[in-house]
């Protein structure tokens, strides 16, 4: 008798022993190496239920990136791809790996097709609409403008001002600059365009002072230039600078001569939490949702 009981408190301890070596449930958020701080912010959430993978998004790292984590999907509950460089072709190539497994996967900040999306039920793609953001920025500035707030400084009655661009952009950025100077037009604000200056013509606040000389206003597309924005200053009471900037966090929340159109990447992390906790409620994952939701699409709006 006490020989069968030593024998069964060695098998409680064994399976004990198993259950605790088990792999934990856990999320696994994949960030493009290009976006730095928000990969610290990612950091933040580590645990044995959150794990982050910092990698460079492109075919061939990505490719063998799944391949060596295909050899381990232990206790593997979702992935999340945030950073663009996904094109439709990579895409496909990372939902086919999911649906082997059977989790959800999500793209933050790579638009992917409707189409692309479709072929798994669990496949799903968190962006921002850039033409919206530029359209709620036009509007601001028509009120702005019409204010007074925005001041004809040599009162003629048209809103000249320089632009600050790479010459080519990003598909986002250079869609919201296109969108945003026609929708100026669009909302009847006599404008003219002095220049469009290179990011690496502005060094400093001085020199962004001298740009703002000639115009009354500047818009910056270009984030290269908004560690110089924050340094600007003015005796002015009036609108001067306008950015678009995309981050954690809006260095120009405060700012009285900057009207800055503001693209949260908190929230892309939030829609991407909310996707994966309806999925392990067992409810549909887009079901419940602090965003505008269509199709497979989350959208992150602009404010501003």
């Amino acid at each position: 008798m006490k020989k069968l009981i030593i024998l069964l408190f060695s098998l409680i301890f064994i399976f004990s022993g198993c259950s605790t070596n088990e792999q934990p449930v856990y999320d696994l958020a994949v960030c493009n190496t290009e976006m730095t701080e928000f990969a610290e912010y990612l950091k933040g959430f580590e645990s044995e239920n959150y794990k982050l993978e910092k990698i460079e998004f492109s075919q061939e790292k990505l490719t063998e990136f799944t391949a060596a984590l295909k050899e381990n999907t232990d206790g593997l509950n979702s992935i999340t791809f945030y950073g663009e460089g996904i094109d439709e072709e990579l895409a496909a190539s990372l939902i086919k790996f999911a649906k082997q497994i059977n989790i959800p996967v999500t793209f933050a900040f790579s638009d992917i097709s409707t189409e692309t999306l479709t072929v798994y039920d669990k496949a799903f793609c968190i962006t921002t609409n850039y033409t919206h953001a530029a359209e709620i920025t036009a509007v601001k500035l028509k009120q702005l403008w019409s204010e007074g707030i925005i001041a004809d400084s040599n009162e003629d009655q048209i809103f000249s001002f320089s632009i600050i661009k790479e010459e080519s952009e990003t598909d986002n950025l250079e869609s919201y600059c296109n969108t945003l100077i026609a929708g100026i037009e669009l909302y009847g604000i006599p404008m003219q365009i002095n220049s469009t200056v290179s990011p690496a013509d502005i060094a400093d606040a001085q020199n962004l002072a001298d740009l703002k000389v000639e115009n009354e206003g500047i818009i910056v597309i270009s984030p290269d230039v908004l560690p110089v924005v924050s340094q600007y200053a003015t005796e002015s009471e009036n609108v001067e600078i306008i950015t678009i900037q995309q981050g954690i966090e809006n260095s120009f929340a405060d700012s009285a001569y900057d009207v800055n159109c503001f693209i949260n990447y908190k929230d892309y992390k939030l829609a991407a939490d909310e996707i994966i906790a309806n999925f392990n409620n067992r409810q549909y994952p887009l079901i419940e949702s602090s965003f505008h939701v269509k199709d497979r699409t989350v959208f992150i709006p602009a404010t501003i």
